[in-house]
Parts: C-alpha cells; structure tokens; sequence
C-alpha cells in the first residue's frame, strides 16, 4: 500500500495505470526532439476517500522550460470571499494578510481597496531563496518548509490571514508545507486554502484533468476533512459554483486537540463508487472518441483543437488520438511555432482554421474562454464547420461523451 498524502494512512491502492506522459509545459522546438515520459498513476485512499496520484514525475521537471508559462485561475468569487474574511472575529483593518505566491496577489489587492493596507506576500527569490524566474507554483510547494519560517517572520511578522490558493493539491509534501504555514500565523491566525473540485471531472469521466502537476484530486467531503489531519480545525468551507470547475475554500486555524475527521460510512461508500466509476471507464471512453474522430475524419474531413495547455495535452496522449488531428490551435504568440510535447503536433494561430480546412475544432476552454473563441471566429462555423468541447459538461461537448 502508498502513504496517503492526506490522512497519512498506508491505505491508497493504486487503481489506474495511465501509462507514460511527457511533461505538459515542455513544448518542443522541433519535432526531431526526444521528450522524455514519465509512469503516471492514480488511485484513492481506502481511509479517507482522497484521489491522488500513486506514480508522479520528478518535482524538478516540472519546472518551466520557458519563462512565459503561467497559470490563471477563477476569481468571480474573490470579492464575496474577502468580504467573508473580513468579518472573521478578531479581523480588522489592522491585522496583518499575507499570501504565498502570485496566484495570492489579486486576493491581497482586494483587502488592500477594504482599507486592509497591511499585506505582505512571500518573496520568490528572497524569502524562499529561489530564481525569480521559472519558479512557479509546482518549485514553491516544495521549497516552504520550516527551515525558512524563522527568517521569514523576522522579515514580516505573523499573519492574522494566509491565503494559500491553488497550491496544496501540487504539494508532494504537504505534512512539511502545512507545517510551515502554521508557524506563519498567530495562534488565532487562519490559513485560507483554496483548491478545484473535482467532483465534475470524476462523475462526467473527464479524463483530460489528470494533470502530473495536480497530486491531489478533492471533492467537497474529502477536502473538509483534510486539515483535521494536520491539526487544524475547520472554521468554515464554501463552494463557488463555475461552468467547468468549482472552487472549495476552506477557512482553518490550529486547533492542537483536533481529533482526525474521517468520511462517515455512507458518505466513503459515495466517494469510492465516483472514484472507481472514473477508474474502470478510461478504456470504454478512449475507444468511443477514437472512433468517433477517426470516423469524423474520414466522412467530413480535418480535425484541430484549440488550446495548447495542459488538458490538451492529456487529451491528445492519454486518448491516442493525434493521428486523427492535425494541428493545435492557440493565440498565445509564445506558443505558435513550437510543438506539442508527446504528439508533436504543431501549435498555430486561428486563423489556421481557415487556411488548413478544418472541418471540426475541439475546445479545451472553459465555457467563458470558449464563448470569446467562437465569436471571434465567426466566419469558421458560417463556413460549415463545427466547435466541439472535450469537457462532458459543456453545452458543446462531443456528442459521444
């Protein structure tokens, strides 16, 4: 059995082989070039009911080959939360908010238009002693540790509020990163987490949201529980509803005789049969896109998909599919002219659709993203062709999933 990165129990059985996958944001220069694989695996903790991955790539790989490459993540919600957060007892103008990387920034300007103005944020290259390039979430999760606390303290003091969005499901330590989070606030300080849910992703089958960087899979069950292991008490959890993939928030502070809270019997019975349903299915779904593309490709003619991310990416290599596209779409000028790691498909402009005939343009945008691309290319569907989501969820999504 493998140690579960939440409840630390030797109780993960590993359930899905997904084979060898390149690194996501390594897109290639040429396709002559070699990209290394790496064995990725997933599975789910018998105790506690957390996916996660059993086989993982190297941390270091993951880090950015270009400096250009950065992740966003939704921020309707950042308003209401702030607003909630201010209303915590013992938080006023004067308590000290501090967050961890950039994706924190945004959260900490909000307090700062409240009249919040004492903030602080951790210092790539400073604080964690870093490059201040091409260190991105994937190098930070793995450089906080209680080893750097002191100075850090010393630098800004302890925290009232730390913010700490989008980073723990990266974590390959979260005992150590949690650890040192807890010695950066008071006492009576909270740790505000935030992480995707991947509920959706599990029951619709999504198996493009597999990602090397994501170690770790919540929904809403196992994500409250979560920091019960870690010692901390749980103050309140909220979900923020989005098209494609909700945010949990959970707002925790250190509570030394917090007892571990696992899922009740009914409610691990749930995250099991989501999980195992999403294990077993991986073949039944790879062979009816196969075969709904090869023939598409056949009766109606090319194929491309727009978005040269990380879900295409798993898209195209986990499904076996790049023989039946023929280019990656994107409008993003670093990327156009490189090519996709593992299919080695070329990434072009839209206006590619055009130009290249394509008759079918799979998305793997959210469902704002995607609006934004289909008006913009109005003309390539007055010509006849079709946009297609990959996402089960969407309005859009491909007839067979």
């Amino acid at each position: 059995m493998i140690l579960c990165r939440g409840c630390q129990s030797a109780e993960v059985g590993e359930l899905l082989d997904i084979g060898m996958h390149p690194v996501s944001n390594c897109f290639l220069q040429h396709t002559s070039v070699v990209d290394p694989r790496y064995l990725l695996a997933i599975g789910q903790c018998r105790n506690c009911g957390l996916v996660q991955l059993t086989k993982l790539m190297p941390a270091n790989v993951l880090v950015p080959i270009y400096e250009w490459i950065t992740y966003n993540e939704p921020e309707g919600h950042l308003d209401a939360l702030v607003d909630r957060l201010t209303r915590l007892p013992n938080i006023d103008e004067e308590s000290l908010i501090a967050g961890v990387s950039y994706k924190d920034d945004t959260t900490l300007q909000r307090f700062n238009h409240l009249g919040f103005n004492r903030t602080w944020r951790l210092d790539v290259s400073d604080d964690l002693r870093l490059p201040a390039v091409k260190s991105g979430i994937e190098t930070v999760q793995g450089c906080l540790n209680s080893n750097l606390v002191p100075s850090i303290i010393k630098k800004y003091g302890l925290a009232d509020i730390m913010i700490v969005r989008h980073i723990v499901e990266h974590a390959y330590k979260p005992l150590e990163l949690i650890e040192a989070l807890r010695q950066l606030i008071k006492p009576t300080g909270y740790l505000v987490f935030e992480v995707p849910d991947c509920t959706k992703v599990l029951e619709t089958l999504d198996y493009s949201a597999i990602w090397e960087e994501h170690l770790l899979y919540f929904t809403p069950e196992t994500f409250r529980n979560f920091f019960s292991h870690y010692r901390f008490s749980l103050v309140d959890h909220i979900l923020y509803s989005y098209s494609h993939e909700n945010s949990l928030v959970a707002i925790v502070r250190p509570s030394e005789g917090k007892l571990p809270v696992y899922p009740a019997k009914d409610a691990l019975k749930l995250e099991t049969d989501r999980a195992n349903s999403f294990f077993q299915n991986l073949d039944v779904r790879k062979n009816k896109i196969k075969e709904f593309l090869s023939q598409y490709r056949k009766n109606h003619g090319k194929i491309a998909i727009f978005g040269a991310g990380h879900l295409a990416c798993m898209f195209l290599n986990l499904m076996e599919i790049s023989e039946f596209i023929d280019c990656v779409v994107d409008d993003f000028p670093e990327k156009r002219g490189l090519y996709m790691p593992g299919s080695k498909l070329p990434i072009v402009g839209s206006q590619a659709l055009m130009d290249k005939n394509i008759r079918l343009c799979l998305t793997t945008l959210n469902m704002e993203s995607e609006r934004k691309v289909i008006q913009k290319n109005k003309e390539f569907i007055e010509f006849g062709a079709t946009f297609a989501s990959i996402f089960p969820s969407s309005p859009i999504a491909l007839p067979i999933l």
